[in-house]
């Protein structure tokens, strides 16, 4: 498993994902956020890193994207950051391996 961390998905803000990629090309490639409600939650969580390296020993590679947060950030600000994140997984799907396909989780 390869993993890269932090890169900035958009130039409009300082949001970044880590990418975790199987060892393997032609894989379909999970777009994940973590939860807490829009106000907590991190990327890097322990629970996330681990369910990401699970996927890719099943041949998923995965991106997993912090977004910006309440109270800093209102809506429409969370929907924005997640469609830059899916956004920057599509171009970059394959180029990092992948078959192009994503999954949204």
């Amino acid at each position: 498993m390869k993993k890269i961390e932090n890169v900035l998905y958009s130039n409009k803000h300082t949001q970044a994902l880590d990418i975790y990629l199987p060892d393997r090309d032609g894989f379909r490639i999970i777009v994940h956020f973590h939860g807490g409600g829009l106000e907590g939650g991190d990327k890097a969580k322990t629970h996330i890193v681990e369910l990401a390296e699970r996927m890719c020993a099943l041949g998923y590679g995965v991106v997993t994207a912090n977004y910006r947060m309440y109270p800093d950030a209102r809506f429409p600000d969370f929907l924005i950051d997640a469609a830059d994140a899916v956004a920057y997984a599509a171009a970059h799907a394959r180029e990092w391996g992948g078959n192009g396909e994503l999954l949204i989780a």
